[in-house]
């Protein structure tokens, strides 16, 4: 921007100074104002073209960005509620245990879908339920480490 805000104000100064040498030219203030209005409008607008391509620049580098984010790593939505304290102790079996790689490192999960294959029917905290959006799908999921604060146990 800097750059071409001097090169503009360069041009103008060039053009200035080869109009004013002749004395024919000097009288003639209308035209040298008209030429300076002209120079001023087109620096105005390249300015605003060359705004408009920046602008569609960091646009579509947020798109590309924002494509490879929700491609390549789940996100998990929830936020954590406070606990109830009226919890009974369960224990869900290991082999339900899964690690996912979130946009804060590996997290491990419970699946839901895998805890009801395997039988378990006990009630677990609804403060550890999390939406994991996977690339093929979405799955609700218990964290680990909410699981194990509010006393559930983990066997195998």
């Amino acid at each position: 921007m800097i750059k071409f805000f001097t090169a503009s104000i360069f041009a103008i100064a060039l053009t200035l100074t080869s109009l004013v040498p002749s004395p024919v030219q000097a009288r003639d203030r209308d035209d040298v104002a008209r030429l300076v209005i002209g120079a001023a409008a087109l620096a105005i607008i390249a300015k605003s073209i060359d705004d408009k391509r920046k602008r569609d620049k960091k646009r579509e580098k947020a798109k590309r960005a924002k494509k490879r984010s929700h491609a390549q790593v789940p996100v998990v939505r929830g936020t954590p509620r406070r606990h109830g304290g009226h919890n009974a102790i369960a224990t869900i079996p290991g082999s339900c245990e899964r690690i996912i790689d979130t946009r804060n490192g590996p997290r491990r999960f419970f699946g839901r879908p895998c805890l009801d294959r395997t039988g378990f029917s006990g009630r677990l905290p609804q403060t550890c339920l999390r939406t994991l959006d996977l690339p093929r799908r979405t799955v609700a999921a218990y964290g680990k480490r909410c699981l194990l604060n509010r006393g559930v146990r983990i066997r195998g």
